[in-house]
């Protein structure tokens, strides 16, 4: 091929200048995001589209899924409170925000650091000790526990609000919500939580470089090569035919009209830089987004992703969302507040996440309605409360099919003739009742 008439020879195996570049690039050092709290932040939500994408969607959805009270009777059934200050205090936990902003802020802290933090500051006596009129979501990377003794290991919370400023929290008034860690290297570690982003650091620096690399490589593009004098030609270029060479190509190939051009010199080409398909930069920026898809346990398919799909449609991806990572989350969140806070407010009182109109998990509830339509065994009343109606004493109990009956009896003449009578079959007086 040739480009102004100088023949473009492909670059060679042994080119000392390849060669050189390759060594360089193998030699060189991986430099790793920092393991700490601020990093999942600043490198992560805030920097890594893909990052930010999950977590926001994750903790956006979990937002909206509203809460009920109940008070649970002797018998195990539940009935819902409508008014009550504990509804109150969910719907509006401070005067800085409302539900929806508070839970997103819980899950978005505890999925990005591993730990999340409520303060709710409780009043210590008259009639309603121990409740409380707000609660905030502290930010958890300015938090630190205040270690206690071996078998009570958690004695307050450091709130590090300003450099030089700080806010002691009895335990008694700080919910820690946390994931599991079973880090034991040094003292007091597993007392946090672990980030789920700390065992995809490595994920997380990766994925960063693809898209600085993306980046640069679209801004600066850089020398993609050499041209240099065919080997075996008697003189290599001099300066000025070089620059003239480079004068002619900015002219003639740069623009629109880039199209092939000709010239009488032999030329080698030595390619420096490649393209980002050439290095498979967007290939590995969609493994990276997969790969913390299965950080989350977050179906990718929600995300646009459907190359990989192994979801029919979008209500299936959304269901599984909601199975496997909203109801987990928001049932846990559920159990300490019903640990911590609830009890201040009264006995036998059960705060629990209403996913009753969520539309993604309608078809689930249409498949047990079926199921339990045969269920003849199971009474009304309880198959109201599986499928979240409220019960009525009417039909507390058993709705059994007709015609079923004892095995092995068998049914007389006279007992087929009343059902068949009951159920106006009228033609059986024609036929023959042995």
């Amino acid at each position: 091929m040739k480009i102004f008439g100088y023949e473009i020879t492909k670059p060679k195996a042994n080119n000392k200048l390849y060669q050189a570049q390759y060594n360089m690039m193998r030699d060189g050092q991986v430099v790793w995001h920092e393991d700490k709290n601020e990093t999942y932040i600043s490198k992560g939500y805030n920097y890594n589209a893909d990052l930010y994408s999950i977590v926001n969607y994750i903790a956006t959805t979990a937002s909206t899924i509203p809460w009920k009270l109940y008070t649970m009777k002797q018998d195990g059934t539940l009935d819902e409170i409508k008014n009550h200050p504990l509804i109150d205090l969910i719907e509006r936990p401070n005067p800085e925000m409302g539900q929806g902003l508070f839970i997103n802020s819980i899950i978005g802290f505890k999925y990005l650091t591993g730990n999340s933090y409520i303060y709710a500051p409780k009043m210590e006596s008259g009639l309603n000790k121990g409740q409380t009129k707000e609660m905030y979501v502290l930010p958890s990377p300015l938090i630190e526990i205040v270690f206690g003794s071996t078998f009570d290991p958690v004695r307050g919370f450091t709130f590090k609000y300003h450099p030089d400023k700080s806010l002691e929290i009895p335990k008694e008034e700080c919910l820690h919500l946390k994931t599991w860690n079973p880090e034991t290297n040094n003292f007091g570690s597993n007392l946090y939580g672990m980030s789920p982003i700390k065992a995809a650091l490595r994920l997380l620096t990766q994925s960063n470089s693809s898209y600085e690399a993306n980046t640069k490589s679209f801004q600066n593009m850089g020398a993609a090569g050499v041209f240099s004098r065919k080997s075996g030609q008697d003189a290599e270029l001099t300066k000025d035919q070089a620059d003239q060479l480079k004068r002619d190509w900015d002219l003639k190939a740069n623009g629109t009209n880039n199209r092939i051009h000709f010239t009488s010199a032999q030329l080698d080409w030595t390619q420096l830089g490649l393209s980002p398909v050439d290095m498979a930069i967007l290939e590995s920026q969609k493994l990276s987004f997969r790969q913390f898809c299965n950080i989350f346990k977050f179906p990718s398919t929600i995300l646009n992703d459907n190359e990989h799909s192994s979801f029919n449609n979008i209500l299936e991806a959304k269901k599984a969302l909601y199975e496997d990572v909203i109801k987990p989350e928001l049932y846990a969140l559920r159990d300490e507040l019903n640990r911590w806070l609830t009890p201040a407010y009264g006995e036998n009182l059960y705060l629990d996440p209403d996913f009753s109109g969520v539309e993604a998990l309608q078809e689930n509830m249409k498949e047990k309605a079926e199921w339990l339509n045969t269920a003849w065994w199971i009474k009304g009343t309880d198959k109201q409360r599986m499928t979240n109606v409220q019960e009525d004493t009417e039909l507390d109990k058993y709705f059994m099919p007709v015609g079923l009956q004892e095995f092995g009896k068998e049914i007389t003449p006279d007992e087929l003739e009343k059902e068949l009578t009951r159920l106006g079959i009228q033609e059986y007086k024609n036929m023959k009742i042995a």
